[in-house]
C-alpha cells in the first residue's frame, strides 16, 4: 500500500506541477512585451513613427531598423520579432516586399508600410500606405495590436 500511494502522490505532484508551469507561461506571454521592428530608411519617417504612433511601451517594444540588413543580423543572433513594418522603398537593393516574404518564410507577421500609390504585385491586402494624418499611425496601431494578439 505504501508504495501504491508514493506513486499516487508522485503522479499529482506532476501533474499539479505541470498545470502551474502551464498558467505561468500562458500568463507570462500575455504580459511580455511584443517586439515591434519597423524598418525604415527615413529619419524624418522614424521621428514621425516616434512622435505620433501611440503603441503602450508597458506592451511593445518597438526597435527601428535602418535597413533590411539590419533584420538579417538580428535574426542571425537568435532574435525574432513579434511583428514587422516594413518601408517599401529602402535606400539598398531590396525592397521591402522581399522583406515581407522573408517574414513570411519565418512565421513572423509582417506588412507594407509606403507612401507609393503604385500597385506592388502580390502585396494589395499588406499595405498600409502612409498619410500625412493620424488616421495612418492609428492603422498601424490597429493591425500591430492584431497581429499580436493585443486586441
Amino acid at each position: 500500500m505504501n508504495t501504491e500511494m508514493f506513486i499516487y502522490e508522485s503522479i499529482q505532484d506532476a501533474l499539479i506541477t505541470a498545470v502551474v508551469f502551464m498558467l505561468m507561461y500562458h500568463f507570462w506571454r500575455k504580459i511580455k512585451k511584443k517586439k515591434i521592428w519597423i524598418i525604415e530608411d527615413s529619419s524624418i519617417d522614424i521621428d514621425l513613427f516616434r512622435l505620433r504612433l501611440k503603441l503602450d511601451p508597458e506592451q511593445f517594444d518597438v526597435q527601428y531598423l535602418t535597413s533590411a540588413t539590419m533584420l538579417a543580423q538580428k535574426m542571425l543572433k537568435l532574435q525574432k520579432p513579434d511583428a514587422v513594418l516594413v518601408d517599401y522603398f529602402l535606400g539598398n537593393s531590396v525592397k521591402g516586399d522581399k522583406v515581407v516574404a522573408f517574414c513570411d518564410n519565418n512565421s513572423i507577421p509582417s506588412i507594407l508600410v509606403t507612401g507609393y500609390d503604385g500597385e506592388i504585385a502580390g502585396m494589395r491586402e499588406r499595405i498600409i500606405r502612409k498619410t500625412n494624418d493620424d488616421s495612418f499611425y492609428r492603422a498601424v496601431e490597429t493591425w500591430v495590436k492584431k497581429v499580436t494578439q493585443h486586441v
